[in-house]
């Protein structure tokens, strides 16, 4: 199931959402600082008129989608908008990815780079496998639902 936005969970039971094999999701929607829903690959929804609380926002939407919406994948971790993408490295700061590390389950990170976003860099394989955590891809957590 891929889960977009962050109402997705109020529209869905729980039975319904256990029924898929996996569900994943990202945060490239957000309610920005105007109280909007924004799709951060749409220059259109873009609007950040101070770049350092747009990151202190999307680092807290993140750590809030990994600790209380049910995924089991996170995909496109650190993906920025294409407005600040140039600014990556200063605005990835080492503690902002460390923030999104110590919320993330060991099963909420992507098996391999999306190579189709404007993010060219992601949260190092290494630091996550210092805390234990694994691709997904190595595990399941739901057991097949229907016929097998």
């Amino acid at each position: 199931m891929q889960a977009e936005g962050r109402e997705w969970p109020t529209l869905f039971s729980p039975g319904a959402i256990a029924r898929f094999d996996y569900v994943f999701t990202d945060g490239m929607t957000i309610v920005d600082h105007r109280g909007k829903r924004a799709r951060l690959w749409i220059k259109e929804e873009v609007d950040i008129p101070d770049k350092q609380a747009f990151m202190d926002h999307l680092v807290n939407t993140i750590v809030g989608i990994l600790d209380h919406e049910p995924v089991d994948i996170y995909v496109n971790p650190t993906f920025l908008p294409d407005v600040i993408a140039a600014e990556y490295d200063a605005l990835w700061t080492p503690e902002r990815k460390q923030r999104v590390i110590d919320a993330a389950p060991a099963t909420a990170w992507p098996s391999r780079s999306t190579p189709a976003t404007s993010c060219p860099k992601s949260i190092s394989s290494g630091r996550r496998k210092s805390r234990g955590q694994v691709y997904p891809g190595h595990q399941q957590r739901r057991p097949r639902v229907g016929p097998q």
